[in-house]
């Protein structure tokens, strides 16, 4: 049986530049990865950056460094509301501390028998939720979106790691979270059948704050 004659020059040349564009297909199209890596980095850090600056501005985590601090804002969810959404439901239990990036919030105490009494109105660079967080306890009071609202919001767990790490950092919060609740306070009093015990604010929520995350003194 003759042998099959070896195939034309032109055959070759074909495959060799089939080749090279598959080559060069490939290279683009580790560039165009590449680059769209850089950019999502880029984006990435950006946002870090907003999210720190925020919450430079915001008081209950002054007590934070700036490593301990970046930890957070690498954690932070976005989280979106339209006008008239309830964000927190009085009586919910639901461990996110939320920080409002734009828009108002109204916070509302909802007594058994009487209608929802206006606490204070929440605007960009405040924050609430944070009873819920550091004790575990259930939402004092509802919040409602007054406008469109845009947030951050943390869980526990991000928190938890740095009070084992570092549990002074719960003294320094308690003081904080402290000094926000006299307003509150006063219309939880006004409606309750009962007076609550005299217990130093601070104090008990210190110990609540280390009970709930388990924290030596």
């Amino acid at each position: 049986m003759p042998m099959m004659p070896p195939a034309p020059p032109a055959f070759s040349m074909m495959n060799w530049c089939f080749i090279a564009l598959r080559i060069a297909e490939e290279q683009r199209t580790i560039h165009a990865v590449s680059r769209d890596e850089a950019h999502a980095d880029a984006v990435r850090k950006r946002e870090i950056g907003r999210r720190l600056e925020m919450l430079r501005g915001v008081d209950l985590f002054t007590v934070l460094s700036e490593e301990e601090m970046n930890e957070i804002a690498e954690r932070l969810q976005y989280a979106p509301f339209a006008r008239g959404d309830v964000i927190t439901k009085q009586g919910n239990i639901a461990h996110w501390l939320y920080i409002i990036m734009f828009g108002e919030a109204e916070v509302r105490y909802e007594p058994q028998h009487a209608s929802p009494q206006l606490i204070s109105t929440l605007r960009a660079g405040q924050f609430f939720g944070e009873m819920a967080l550091l004790t575990g306890d259930a939402r004092s009071a509802t919040v409602v979106a007054k406008t469109d609202v845009e947030c951050y919001r943390l869980d526990g767990k991000s928190f938890q790691g740095l009070l084992l790490t570092r549990p002074e950092i719960a003294e320094g919060m308690s003081r904080v979270i402290s000094s926000r609740r006299p307003d509150l306070d006063k219309v939880r009093e006004a409606f309750a059948t009962q007076p609550g015990p005299a217990v130093s604010e601070q104090a008990d929520l210190l110990s609540r704050i280390r009970r709930f995350f388990g924290l030596r003194r």
